[in-house]
């Protein structure tokens, strides 16, 4: 998982300038409805969010916020952080029964996910369904936002990618595993409901991120060599392909970045590699 900067969407900007126009005009015809019924057949006849998924994956690569993995040849999903419909906790109970439909054309609350991430599909190896859905479980004693509060007050459990604190709190190893990067115990409970929601210990991700960290290896590897031996070729070689596999728009580069900061911890040519490639998830 990386940090999804919003900031790089501008709203003064088509075409995101134009959508924001037409949705605020969805949002008040949606507000008017009287019923829960009413605004779930709103929502579901005006899904508004499809028009500007293009311009997500100019802005920030064609994969999944959640996982990482490529999104070339197959179309993704623009998911709802906060559900437009109904929310759910661990416990499986029903939160908003409405869900947060008040957020259904913000964009701020879209994350490119790809279906197993955000659609319900079988982990056999967990012996249970998983995939975000409507989960949007909250921290014990929290209460859920209503329409007038500010987001920044909500106490949700799942990592955000596009809040820099939540994705340092997530990290990989070199068997392509997800596993937390925190020693605290509310944010270690946080990582491990986010990677069994988010369906992160699907064996296809976790094949493929150890293939990125056995060819990051690779690359440092190359790199070293060239060090010691004072050759332009070989550092060149190693850093140009690390600096491709660490570039946001890479798939599984957060896998690539935590390899590189374990394999060249305490190395002599650490300072060397880091010279351009910027390792910041």
């Amino acid at each position: 998982m990386r940090h999804i900067d919003l900031t790089l969407l501008d709203p003064a900007q088509e075409p995101l300038k134009q959508w924001i126009i037409d949705t605020h005009e969805a949002l008040k015809t949606l507000k008017s409805k009287a019923t829960a019924l009413e605004r779930k057949n709103f929502i579901k006849a005006n899904p508004l969010w499809k028009y500007i998924k293009n311009h997500l994956f100019d802005i920030y690569g064609n994969k999944c916020w959640y996982s990482e993995c490529d999104l070339a040849g197959g179309d993704g999903d623009v998911d709802h952080f906060r559900p437009k419909g109904r929310s759910r906790g661990i416990n499986g109970k029903k939160i908003l029964p409405d869900g947060y439909w008040w957020l259904a054309y913000e964009y701020t609350n879209y994350r490119i996910s790809c279906i197993y991430c955000n659609r319900g599909r079988e982990n056999k190896r967990a012996g249970k369904t998983q995939g975000k859905l409507d989960w949007f479980p909250l921290v014990d004693g929290a209460t859920p936002l209503t329409i007038n509060d500010d987001v920044s007050i909500e106490k949700y459990i799942l990592l955000d990618p596009t809040n820099k604190d939540d994705v340092n709190l997530l990290s990989f190893d070199e068997t392509g595993s997800a596993v937390p990067l925190t020693s605290n115990k509310v944010n270690e409970q946080r990582v491990i409901q986010s990677i069994s929601i988010y369906h992160l210990g699907d064996h296809r991700f976790e094949i493929n991120r150890k293939n990125v960290w056995r060819d990051c290896v690779n690359d440092l590897k190359t790199f070293s060599t060239g060090f010691s031996l004072a050759n332009e070729e070989l550092i060149n070689m190693g850093r140009d392909s690390l600096k491709n596999k660490v570039d946001i728009k890479t798939p599984y580069s957060a896998t690539a970045i935590e390899c590189i900061k374990l394999y060249s911890e305490g190395e002599t040519w650490r300072d060397a590699l880091l010279q351009g490639l910027d390792i910041a998830k």
